[in-house]
């Protein structure tokens, strides 16, 4: 019975060891044992890693000052987690602080190992010694390049004041937080043993990476999700980062922005306006300039290209909804809500999760029509009347004018326009070109003429704005230029 179960030992381990040659898994420097600390790389990446072995497929054996070392190639390791630029710099990191920056150019010859006696380090042959940090902790890959559709931007009303990404953030300083998660409690012999439980995390205040104090601020999530800032951290987390209030146990992951000084008004009062104009048995007609931000506005009056709306009164500067693409921007409007509860927040989406303005003027019993360019952009109650470029002469907005002076003659409750002119010179040319701006001068003419017929209230917005590229405009990104638009009531019938 003893050889039998002597043999039966035997045999299990050498099915382990055999399981562990076959997987390849071997810890550098041949130590096999033990606890391994896990080395996080994080940062301006796509996928970050917590590596915690080595396999055998991956090693290097290589010679250094007279002694051998298994090694990983750092660049293997850096491409694994996918930078999200391909200008970036590495931030190795110790855990007594000792920190290496290494471009990200210059990994020839730069690699990782493990040891019982110093942990993770790197080995760098082609930098100096003091870049071969001991007892590594973390590697933090830092974009040397603007991501704006994965920074962190700070912005006014009227400015795009900073934007930094997570691996900037990482690389500096930081507060560690002890943050109390709870308690629990456990009886021996009648005595009670308390313990609290709390979990360290990354935090800075939202006001010292824009040097200015911060009264009031608007935080807006990947999703287009908003949250007001009442005394929380920004939170760090591997490639995103996150927004926390200890005091109220609140918080937004990937946080896209922070906008400073954030005015109340949005795009997004147009249905609440319309409704209440509906309930007062007004005829309602909502005028979308597609691709229309207020700086836009602004410069169109102060230079001449908008002759009918500079005799108007002026527009107020309201916000519109992240991200600013139409999908979204559109859904604001016709729903009176943020993304968080129509469920449109990127130009994927095409299904409302709330009703729109169509389901409640068929509620009050109000006939209503939706005039739109070439192609359906939601999913609406009423159905849109589309309008392609008949005469070819690359614009559907001629159209679109013609389709809704025709429907104002059919005696709608509420009539729904979108332009798209300005939107698509914009994206050729530039925000603020004059070949955009000659684009306003046509609208204002059409809004002129759709005011002056309409027998109601007239509402004039924008589901986003645009900003310069150096290959004509673009927007769908936290800056100011995109996310503010105008915001216009005026009474029809009575503008000459």
């Amino acid at each position: 019975m003893f050889l039998i179960l002597r043999w039966k030992q035997i045999v299990l381990v050498l099915i382990f060891f055999v399981l562990g040659l076959g997987t390849g898994l071997f810890w550098p420097g041949g130590d096999k044992s033990g606890y391994i600390p896990a080395l996080r790389l994080s940062g301006d990446v796509e996928k970050p890693l917590q590596v915690k072995e080595l396999t055998k497929n991956n090693l290097l054996n290589i010679e250094y000052r007279d002694s051998s070392y298994r090694v990983i190639r750092l660049k293997e390791l850096v491409e694994r987690a996918i930078p999200r630029s391909n200008n970036y710099e590495l931030v190795l990191i110790g855990e007594d602080g000792l920190t290496a920056c290494l471009a990200g150019t210059q990994l020839e010859e730069s690699y990782i190992y493990y040891s019982t006696s110093s942990g993770w380090s790197a080995l760098n042959l082609n930098h100096p010694i003091s870049s071969n940090i001991k007892q590594l902790e973390q590697i933090i890959i830092v974009s040397l390049e603007p991501l704006p559709d994965r920074t962190l931007s700070f912005i006014s009303p009227n400015e795009n004041i900073r934007q930094i990404s997570p691996g900037q953030l990482l690389k500096g300083a930081l507060t560690v937080y002890p943050y109390f998660e709870g308690a629990s409690t456990f009886k021996v012999e009648g005595v009670s043993y308390r313990t609290g439980i709390y979990t360290r995390r990354r935090l800075v205040k939202p006001g010292e990476l824009v040097e200015r104090e911060i009264k009031r601020s608007l935080i807006i999530g990947a999703k287009g999700e908003e949250i007001l800032d009442q005394g929380g951290f920004l939170e760090l987390g591997d490639n995103q980062v996150n927004y926390f209030n200890p005091a109220s146990g609140k918080g937004l992951k990937n946080v896209r922005g922070i906008i400073l000084d954030a005015p109340v008004a949005r795009n997004s009062d147009a249905f609440h306006d319309a409704l209440y104009y509906l309930e007062q048995d007004q005829r309602v007609l909502i005028i979308m300039l597609d691709g229309f931000g207020f700086h836009q506005y602004k410069y169109a009056l102060e230079n001449g290209y908008a002759p009918f709306l500079v005799g108007t009164k002026r527009a107020n500067r309201v916000l519109s909804v992240f991200q600013p693409v139409t999908n979204a921007g559109l859904a604001a409007v016709l729903t009176g809500t943020g993304p968080e509860n129509n469920g449109v927040y990127s130009r994927k989406q095409k299904e409302l999760q709330s009703d729109d303005i169509f389901q409640k003027a068929e509620e009050m019993g109000k006939r209503s029509a939706y005039i739109e360019g070439h192609i359906k952009i939601l999913n609406t109650t009423v159905e849109p009347v589309l309008n392609p470029d008949v005469n070819q002469n690359g614009t559907t907005d001629d159209e679109i004018m013609a389709a809704g002076l025709a429907a104002i003659a059919e005696d709608y409750a509420l009539l729904f326009v979108h332009f798209h002119g300005i939107d698509d010179q914009g994206h050729h040319s530039g925000d603020l070109s004059s070949k955009t701006m000659e684009i306003v001068r046509v609208t204002d003419a059409y809004l002129q003429e759709l005011v002056a017929v309409w027998p109601g209230q007239v509402i004039i917005t924008a589901d986003h704005g645009m900003h310069q590229t150096t290959s004509g405009g673009s927007h769908g990104i936290v800056c100011y230029q995109d996310l503010f638009v105008p915001y216009l009531i005026i009474e029809g019938g009575k503008q000459g």
